[in-house]
């Protein structure tokens, strides 16, 4: 082999190897007990470590990794379990959450090319930040950023939830949306909107659902305590019951009002007794 074919085919391994790499999910941070599956065996995760498709990856108590390729990120909490699929021939990313917390990043394209998948529905996106918790009993999906389509596995019932909004699924119930701004209808598999759902306004909803995740925008106070209109609501007395919407109080409404009523009437007759005193008095 000539000098220039040599030089040529070493360019080529190159940029080959490069593309490889760049197309690999890398654990970038790690902290506490975090392992992948290799063979049957439970082997530790290291800073550095390029995952392989279908292995699996586990956090312990303490463990919190994230994975990076190019400009999207893969964030694990503790006590999470996931496997990481790039479909072969497509530009699609499979994330399959057994439980815990993931956090993904994930750049904006045309197309949806991302996906997370658990036991009891699935979260597909175009690009987008959006948070998933999952356990032996549902989920649910917080986004932070862009949206997210959400689809229940059994029912294939779907929603689009938006910035700020929360989709949380449990098994044998229907999709439940809460957050800010006019909520999403559920629809049928076959996009039909169903009945009684869609259209409602964040601040309508029972804000117990809220203890587990972020607070709605614009809440002060701690864990367990949200202050609407100057109002507060402790939600652990409120807990299992539907929260009434908020309305406004009106100066009709005010304690205040029937001692004034008394007053005014009281001052009127006064006057009016003076009066007749000294005309016929």
């Amino acid at each position: 082999m000539s000098r220039r074919h040599l030089t040529l085919a070493l360019f080529a391994s190159l940029f080959l190897a490069t593309t490889a790499f760049a197309d690999d999910w890398i654990a970038v941070k790690l902290r506490g007990g975090v392992e992948q599956q290799v063979g049957g065996a439970w082997l530790p995760l290291n800073r550095g470590d390029v995952v392989a498709d279908d292995r699996l990856i586990r956090t312990h108590a303490t463990g919190r990794v994230e994975f990076r390729r190019g400009n999207e990120t893969i964030l694990l909490g503790n006590d999470t379990q996931i496997r990481i699929e790039d479909q072969n021939g497509e530009e699609f990313t499979i994330v399959q959450q057994d439980s815990g917390t993931v956090e993904v990043e994930v750049e904006v394209r045309e197309v949806e090319h991302f996906e997370v998948r658990t036991r009891f529905f699935a979260a597909v996106v175009k690009g987008t930040h959006f948070t998933v918790t999952a356990d032996e009993s549902g989920g649910r999906v917080d986004v932070s950023r862009g949206l997210v389509a959400v689809e229940d596995t059994m029912t294939r019932h779907s929603t689009r939830v938006a910035v700020g909004q929360v989709a949380a699924i449990t098994a044998g119930k229907e999709i439940e949306v809460f957050g800010i701004g006019p909520l999403p209808a559920i629809l049928d598999p076959a996009g039909l909107p169903i009945a009684g759902t869609g259209g409602g306004e964040g601040a309508d909803l029972p804000l117990e659902r809220f203890v587990a995740g972020p607070k709605p925008a614009g809440s002060e106070g701690v864990d367990g305590t949200w202050h609407v209109d100057k109002v507060q609501i402790e939600i652990g007395a409120l807990r299992g019951a539907d929260l009434p919407a908020l309305q406004p109080r009106k100066p009709s409404d005010s304690n205040w009002l029937p001692i004034g009523l008394v007053l005014t009437a009281g001052i009127v007759l006064g006057g009016l007794a003076l009066l007749f005193r000294r005309i016929f008095g």
